[in-house]
């Protein structure tokens, strides 16, 4: 999967106006307090930086921040581009930052409130904050209230020389502020935020929509996947054979859904508006379920020869889920959606249930155009939304039929299809499933056993009979 470019390699661009303000204003010490954060190969090395008090208006949000990245995309998609050196825009950011999570947000109000700042932020040397945009958020909140909060303790990544040089000559003490060991790259600093984000106890708080944003862009900007995951501290000991699991289970489960949801919005001409997609659409969840219980098992002639279903019917087949996916959204919960999901590639196997569709959907009628898509959105669920749910209905029919004429040797031919193929996938299976898995082995084992008896009792009785006749 070649997606990439040489951008992660490019020096990231720092602002020497705002970068001189930050050295003359932050607050002096001639012995900071200094901690290991994780920045290139601190870690490993036990590097610490100094950490230093900068004032709050020295400080801003970054765009790039995955925890935003579904709004800021969205407003840009329908807006002017945000440029986040403006406060005009630093504070549109701001308001997308607390509305993202209000509940969590107010909750780490509270916290910081009543027991101050814990952990310092990381920032790039023009005060962009790389890991704290959450805590920066609080404190300016918490400022406008209590005019004893000033500062955000934070650790300033290298910055230029000169510049560093040149505040120097004026005040001696400012170089004790930060590390200059080489500008940062723009890989440099997306590693960074990636390594924070996958620390154990912040981990929970992102969303699958963020990690997979966040992997997908740093792959464009040419960081490959396994580079990304070797920076999580639990994966850096991993063999390349299980390295090799680990990936494509990460491409299945974030890569490839992330990839489905920019193909949505191109299908409902919405592309950027990922709102649509997100949180006003099926979800990332159900991106990620329709893509390993249908388009994986289509993404080439031959896994489509095996489900009997033409190689060139595939674009055609996830027009129709995409409009059953569209209308699906507000008229179920997550857990009926992702039921319905998997019954599409069944509905397009039986010919009869294929009819159904591809007549039926010829009705779809577009409401009038609108200049604002989320009303266009809630107008074509208005116009098409029972007739999509009868269509599927209608064409699930067809499937509930052919499962109940289904016989039971039918089904043992299944289950032995499907255990041959997870054969053929067995060394590519994650470490972690590995036990499990033998479990179930065994299980199948012994169920198989049960039904091989009770075949060959039904075998002997039918002799018997035949013998006494």
């Amino acid at each position: 999967m070649n997606i990439k470019n040489d951008v992660a390699s490019q020096l990231s661009t720092i602002n020497k106006v705002y970068e001189e303000e930050i050295l003359r204003r932050a607050k002096k010490d001639s012995k900071p307090e200094r901690v290991v954060i994780k920045f290139r190969n601190d870690k490993k090395v036990n590097k610490e930086r100094p950490t230093v008090d900068v004032p709050l208006e020295c400080l801003k949000f970054r765009k790039d921040s995955c925890r935003i990245s579904e709004y800021i995309l969205t407003h840009e998609s329908l807006n002017d581009d945000i440029n986040e050196n403006t406060a005009e825009d630093q504070k549109k950011i701001e308001k997308l930052l607390w509305n993202k999570k209000s509940s969590a947000n107010k909750d780490l109000l509270n916290n910081i409130h009543n027991n101050g700042q814990d952990e310092p932020g990381v920032a790039t040397a023009d005060g962009f904050m790389v890991d704290g945009n959450r805590r920066l958020m609080i404190l300016k909140r918490l400022a406008k209230e209590d005019t004893s909060i000033t500062h955000m303790k934070v650790v300033l990544l290298p910055g230029n020389k000169d510049i560093m040089q040149k505040v120097s000559q004026d005040d001696p003490d400012v170089k004790n502020l930060r590390e200059d060991d080489g500008i940062p790259t723009i890989e440099d600093i997306d590693s960074t935020e990636n390594r924070y984000q996958n620390e154990a106890d912040t981990k929970l708080d992102y969303t699958n929509w963020e990690t997979a944003h966040s992997l997908f862009r740093r792959m464009k900007k040419g960081i490959a996947l396994k580079a990304q995951l070797r920076e999580h501290s639990d994966k850096s000991g991993l063999s390349e054979t299980e390295m090799k699991a680990v990936e494509k289970e990460y491409m299945k489960k974030y890569i490839h859904p992330r990839m489905l949801v920019d193909e949505y919005l191109d299908f409902i001409n919405r592309p950027g508006v990922y709102t649509l997609a997100l949180e006003k659409g099926p979800g990332f969840d159900a991106f990620a379920e329709h893509w390993s219980r249908n388009i994986s098992k289509l993404t080439d002639e031959k896994k489509c020869e095996k489900l009997n279903i033409e190689f060139d019917e595939v674009s055609e087949f996830k027009e129709y889920c995409w409009n059953m996916m569209r209308v699906a959204a507000p008229l179920m919960d997550d857990t009926k959606l992702a039921q319905n999901i998997r019954k599409f590639l069944s509905m397009w196997q039986n010919k009869d249930s294929q009819k159904t569709l591809r007549k039926s959907f010829k009705s779809i009628k577009l409401p009038k155009e609108t200049l604002d898509p989320f009303k266009y959105e809630e107008d074509w669920k208005l116009e098409n939304g029972a007739k999509v749910k009868q269509i599927f209905n209608h064409a699930n029919a067809f499937i509930k039929t052919e499962s109940i004429q289904e016989t039971s040797s039918n089904r043992i031919l299944e289950a032995l299809k499907k255990l041959e193929t997870a054969f053929e996938e067995i060394t590519n299976m994650p470490p972690s499933d590995r036990d499990d898995a033998y479990k179930n082995c065994n299980k199948i084992k012994d169920t198989v056993t049960s039904i091989m008896h009770e075949i060959e009792n039904a075998r002997k009785k039918l002799k018997n009979a035949a013998t006494k006749k």
